[in-house]
């Protein structure tokens, strides 16, 4: 409440009992009411609707009827006499009356907690207490039963600094003996970061001769889309624990080696080894260790701050629900409600050092950097800023400033702070305090350049010239543009193409972090060229493969001497060609492009045969290897140095912002001064960037560098001796030698996409040795192509749609490191409501987008899939599930509900009059009793409709709900206010 409201409701409150002492003053209002008083509940819990009392207010001492109006969490507001809460938070009810020109305000909150747990479909019911399965389970818990398609969210944050273990359950079916669902998948999202999570999925199989069922774990995703490594258990899955299925040995079916109250599944990760553990009565096993790279492709860094939240979402139903029982999440029961005392921490995207900021000068202009306001049960916030001068600590001696443009003017030297606060839904104020000075004046900036160039040809790429900056505070940005008179002309990376002769300027624009600017020019003389130019980005393959069709690119070049662009004339030697589709033939194949007579591009590409003696794909063709050995084994791709300077080339290109690699040094191989990872450019062979890992014989570690300078990264693991493995990725620039992982900023490196890679040993010796398992995230630990298509789908697809909704497919990339000619289908799969089982409705080429539009209720899966010329097959990483709900909702009367009823007495209610709902489905009835607990009341009766009871045995205030599922799952709530009385 603000100290303005506060000081109108006390003059409020003296006004009512001087002048209106008719009127009783409210415990919960200090205002006179239409009723004896307006009561709240301090506390509510999210989902229920409350009423809320009209109200009189005295202005100038008359009685005015109010305005009801509601605040909240979120800030927005609305006009209504009933709060439903549907976000966690403060609420603020606000009743507002105006009279002349006098409008006098009161105000009433109340907070709406969250439920630790919750279901969304209002056929799931999850409630805490004694196990209620009759299994024997002893202790509390949670009572969960999910419909089919539903899941059970976790609010409650998991805190793994604190606790390893982060869920006990036991399954309890509702008939002992009959297993519900084919397993469950449980995921852990980052607080901080929905797409970092770990999908675990706890799969049930049938033991040999029983019904009796024992439990494996797969941990199928994680943040960094590594794939999982390990013993191949189907299609889509692979195990990375025990390959012979020796696991948890838990009973789906509540009828296997244990009484049911003694199976119970744990699930732990262990953060200080990134490591998923399944564990039981029986044993505990590792599932996946996700910073090895036995078990994963990727290492994964782990979640932000080791807080997460758990989802539980049981799959392959084989009833319409699921029941388990919850003892532990967490590390702790999972009683109550989740309540919110602190604050939202304010992150300043300051890219300075904390103290070490740049200080400004007098009349320029200050930057307000941008911030992220993040809060542990609201997520991200909004944040404001405001600026102040003379600051110093104290309120008192400091005035606000103001900001324009997301800038302050520093209009005189002296102490200055912008001010970051932000406020959570339950009230919670954050703040964060950035110091500058400002001094009375500061030095000039000045450019200087070297190495441009003034004089050049048509169609030619005319690089910038270097340029440094003095003078100027923190950090300088510069843009580099060029006009022909007063016309700007498009650039490229570090230049630009002039189409037409004439006097060219190349203009250097910087600017500080203050706003102090400076420029420069130069100019440039472009003459006319007399020779055609290729103006068309191309990439031409390292090698071809017999037998099989390449197309070959269109290249259009311009002829800036008569101001016109044609396409070349191609020919070729070496295969028969059908236009620029060419069939290889021979060891090699010579393509020329020209015009006018003149060879504007040609080059040789060599064919190779693309198989083995076993009629497969030999995907030792794939690889270049010089100064070394290189064979296949069931490590991967295996290179041996037999000179001092050795390399092994991948010549497929590959897309360099998803590169990784998995190598290993084998036991004896370190016999080497520098490994290097070479990558260049397709379309520029002078681009290029080394990596490279200085390993010093002397085992005191080893140094990373890029383009031979040293970064000063050091690996504690000193020249890799007795064997290791070692990981790159190189977007991120990310080095793990399997203790550390190291990072350098590599990401804005190539033009192109796609990049050509070397693998390179300088100053070996003759044990050198290198392997490769995993390139791309694609294994090539098998001596034939085993290897299936990677794929990549290049867009998403809503989680929620209507009926007769256009579904945008995206298209996707499958790319296989071996094998160039794979095909791609999209599937969509139908599930009508109350049907078991999905039908395929449609099916395409996924390399292109598609479109399809929904005609049903029910769910809709897309699935990706992919397969290379030997029939190796893919899933895409995940189905996409589209739900399609029916807006229609059930429709009923309530019969016997009277306002009053006695303490003792016996309500007797009758839901009848149903419309819209399946048949079979039950009406529910709960009872929020004086203590303000829910109770679900069975039903006494069913003829026509469903009749329950309910006695009321303590005095107080009741509300009685009545739910009723439609067709489409939709749920139809009528609720009842009733007061009981002696």
């Amino acid at each position: 409440m603000t100290k303005s409201k506060k000081w109108l409701l006390v003059v409020f409150v003296a006004i009512l009992f001087s002048a209106i002492s008719v009127f009783l003053i409210s415990p919960y209002l200090a205002f006179a009411t239409e009723a004896d008083e307006v009561s709240f509940d301090d506390k509510y819990t999210v989902g229920e609707i409350v009423a809320l009392p009209s109200a009189n207010v005295n202005v100038e001492g008359n009685s005015v009827k109010a305005e009801t109006i509601v605040h909240y969490p979120d800030g927005s507001a609305i006009k209504t006499d009933k709060a439903e809460l549907t976000t966690a938070g403060k609420y603020v009810v606000e009743y507002k009356a105006t009279k002349g020109s006098q409008t006098v305000s009161v105000e009433k909150t109340f907070i709406a907690e969250q439920p630790i747990f919750e279901v969304s479909s209002a056929k799931s019911q999850v409630t805490y207490g004694k196990d209620s399965s009759g299994y024997g389970i002893e202790g509390e818990g949670l009572n969960v039963s999910l419909n089919n398609g539903d899941k059970l969210v976790c609010n409650q944050i998991i805190d793994f600094n604190n606790t390893e273990r982060f869920i006990r359950m036991y399954f309890t079916p509702e008939f002992k003996g009959t297993r519900e669902v084919q397993g469950v998948y449980y995921k852990l999202t980052d607080i901080y970061d929905e797409n970092n999570y770990i999908l675990v999925d706890v799969h049930s199989r049938p033991y040999v001769g029983s019904t009796y069922v024992y439990q494996t774990a797969y941990a199928l995703a994680s943040a960094n889309d590594g794939t999982p490594v390990g013993w191949d258990y189907s299609v889509n899955r692979l195990r990375v624990n025990d390959p012979f299925g020796t696991a948890a040995f838990l009973s789906m079916y509540a009828n296997g080696l244990k009484e049911p109250k003694e199976e119970f599944l744990d699930i732990f990760y262990d953060m200080s080894e990134k490591t998923i553990l399944l564990g039981s009565w029986k044993a505990t096993y590792v599932v996946c260790d996700f910073d090895d790279l036995n078990f994963v492709s990727k290492i994964w860094e782990g979640f932000t701050t080791g807080e997460a939240r758990l989802t539980i979402e049981p799959y392959g139903f084989t009833s319409s629900t699921c029941h388990f029982f919850v003892k532990e999440v967490g590390g702790r029961m999972i009683d109550g409600k989740i309540s919110d005392d602190d604050a939202p921490e304010i992150t300043v995207l300051n890219p300075y050092e904390a103290g070490d900021l740049p200080e400004g000068a007098e009349g320029w202009y200050y930057p307000v950097f941008d911030a992220v306001a993040f809060d542990k049960e609201a997520g991200y916030l909004e944040y404001q800023a405001k600026a102040y001068y003379g600051y110093g600590g104290g309120e008192e001696n400091y005035t606000e400033i103001a900001i324009e443009n997301g800038r302050v003017k520093t209009e005189k030297a002296g102490n200055y702070a912008i001010i970051y606060t932000a406020r959570d839904y339950f009230g919670n104020e954050g703040k964060s305090v950035l110091k500058f000075r400002v001094s009375p004046s500061a030095t000039e900036m000045e450019i200087y350049v070297e190495n441009q160039r003034t004089q050049g040809k048509t169609g030619e790429l005319i690089t910038f010239g270097d340029h440094t900056v003095s003078g100027g505070e923190g950090f300088i940005s510069s843009r580099v543009s060029v006009f022909k008179g007063n016309q700007e002309i498009e650039t490229v990376k570090n230049g630009f193409i002039p189409q037409s002769q004439g006097t060219y300027t190349v203009r250097y624009d910087v600017e500080d972090v203050t706003g102090r600017t400076a420029s420069l020019t130069y100019e440039v003389e472009i003459s006319l060229n007399p020779d055609a130019v290729i103006i068309t980005d191309y990439t031409m393959p390292k090698v071809l493969v017999k037998d099989k069709i390449f197309e070959f690119p269109t290249i259009i070049v311009k002829d800036y001497v008569n101001n016109k662009s044609e396409e070349a004339a191609f020919s070729v030697t070496g295969g028969s060609a059908d236009g620029k589709k060419v069939t290889c033939s021979s060891s090699e194949v010579t393509y020329t492009y020209s015009y006018n007579g003149e060879v504007v591009l040609g080059g040789k590409i060599p064919v190779i045969d693309g198989k083995n003696d076993d009629g497969e794909v030999a995907y030792g063709n794939y690889f270049n290897a010089e100064g070394g050995n290189l064979s296949l084994s069931s490590e991967g791709v295996s290179f041996a140095a037999s000179g001092v300077n050795a390399s092994v080339e991948f010549i497929k290109p590959v897309i360099y912002n998803s590169f990784s690699a998995n190598l290993k040094i084998p036991a004896g191989g370190a016999d080497y001064e520098y490994l290097d990872i070479i990558f260049t450019d397709v379309t520029d062979g002078s681009n290029s960037l080394t990596l490279s890992v200085y390993n010093d014989r002397s085992k005191s570690g080893s140094v990373l560098l890029v383009n031979g300078a040293n970064t000063g990264l050091k690996f504690s693991i000193g020249g890799f001796y007795g064997g290791a493995q070692f990981y790159v990725e190189a977007k991120a620039g990310i080095f793990s030698d399997g203790q550390n992982i190291k990072a350098y900023d590599i990401s804005n490196v190539f033009d192109a996409d796609k990049v050509f890679v070397k693998f390179a040993l300088r100053g070996a010796n003759g044990n050198a040795s290198l392997i490769i398992s995993n390139l791309c995230g694609q294994s090539l630990t098998a001596t034939r192509d085993r290897i299936s298509p990677m794929i990549k789908v290049k867009g998403s697809l809503p989680d929620q749609v209507s009926n007769g909704y256009k579904l945008n497919l995206p298209a996707m990339i499958a790319e296989d490191v071996l094998d160039t000619y794979s095909t791609a289908t999209v599937t969509v799969s139908y599930r009508a409501v109350g049907e078991s089982s999905f039908k395929k409705v449609y099916e395409a080429d996924a390399f292109k987008e598609n479109q399809y539009t929904v005609n049903g209720f029910g769910t809709y899966r897309v699935n990706y899939t992919a397969k290379d010329s030997l029939g190796n097959y893919a899933n895409s990483a995940r189905n996409y599930t589209v739900m399609v709900y029916d807006d229609i909702k059930a429709e009923f009367a309530v019969s016997g509900v009277n306002d009053t009823v006695k303490v003792g007495s016996v309500g007797v209610y009758t839901v009848d009059g149903i419309k819209h709902a399946p048949e079979g489905e039950r009406a529910k009835f709960f009872v929020v009793n004086a203590e303000g607990k829910i109770i679900p009341v069975a039903v006494f009766e069913q003829t026509d409709g469903f009749t329950f009871k309910y006695k009321f045995e303590v005095k107080g205030r009741y509300k009685l709900r009545f739910t009723l599922a439609g067709e489409g799952g939709n749920l139809t709530m009528k609720e009842y206010t009733v007061y009981c009385e002696e």
